[in-house]
């Protein structure tokens, strides 16, 4: 209280100017927009450093050359995490916020970065026994940027068939669907403008490499959202799931 004493004042969180409670939904509201943005970011900052972690022990076992170029990070980094990741925090949503972020984090993170790496893996192992290196890295980029970028499609559904967890409810707000379009209008551009294409070192592509980039992003999202739904990963672990807690504002 602002009445109160200057040492209650000095060592109090918040101070309510005038006496007035008037202010605090405003100051939980706030509060789970900062955690919900958190939670949103560890899951897509977290999947995206793992599986760049067991790409590269994958490639160190199979004594192949590393899948990216920094060019091809960079641009991996920006559509499927950098730009997405700056506006799911301008609109962070207020409402239900989880009690702890790790585990419910991870039980994201875990699976989807397993199922990049392990999925971009094979892909780029097979390009480069069956075609050249920079085919193979142009093919891995894509494919890692797609997957990246449709994992905002469960965080944020804008349908109930992707809504696989008490953490990410449908939501009505279409902004974060319409980035992740945007981030693969982006991607698109990118392969399509040759002065884009030569800055990231891609290179022009088959159409029957496009299609199965294309088939194999769709196989990978079906998948990975039936084992979210499903609690497959909690099940292999011997984990509790069901109805995770959550803090709401009444």
């Amino acid at each position: 209280m602002q009445s109160g004493s200057a040492a209650t004042r000095n060592s109090a969180d918040i101070v309510l100017l005038g006496d007035s409670f008037t202010v605090l939904p405003q100051v939980f509201e706030e509060g789970q927009r900062i955690v919900n943005s958190v939670f949103d970011n560890m899951r897509l900052l977290l999947t995206r450093t793992f599986y760049v972690i067991l790409l590269i022990i994958i490639t160190g076992l199979a004594g192949a050359d590393f899948f990216f170029l920094p060019r091809h990070d960079v641009l991996v980094s920006f559509i499927s995490a950098g730009l997405p990741l700056m506006l799911l925090t301008v609109w962070a949503r207020t409402g239900q916020t989880a009690e702890a972020l790790l585990l419910p984090a991870m039980r994201f993170v875990i699976p989807a970065a397993f199922s990049i790496g392990l999925l971009t893996s094979g892909v780029y192992l097979f390009y480069i026994e069956n075609e050249s290196v920079e085919v193979a890295r142009t093919v891995v980029t894509l494919l890692a940027s797609i997957c990246g970028i449709s994992l905002i499609f469960i965080i944020k559904p804008l349908h109930q068939l992707l809504a696989v967890s008490d953490h990410d409810p449908q939501t009505s707000d279409f902004r974060p669907a319409l980035t992740a379009i945007a981030m693969m209008v982006i991607l698109a551009l990118v392969m399509l403008l040759e002065p884009l294409r030569d800055f990231f070192a891609m290179i022009p592509l088959d159409t029957r490499d496009y299609i199965r980039i294309a088939a194999i992003s769709m196989i990978w999202f079906v998948i990975f959202r039936f084992v979210l739904a499903a609690h497959l990963f909690e099940r292999f672990l011997g984990m509790q799931y069901g109805h995770e807690p959550v803090n709401t504002l009444q």
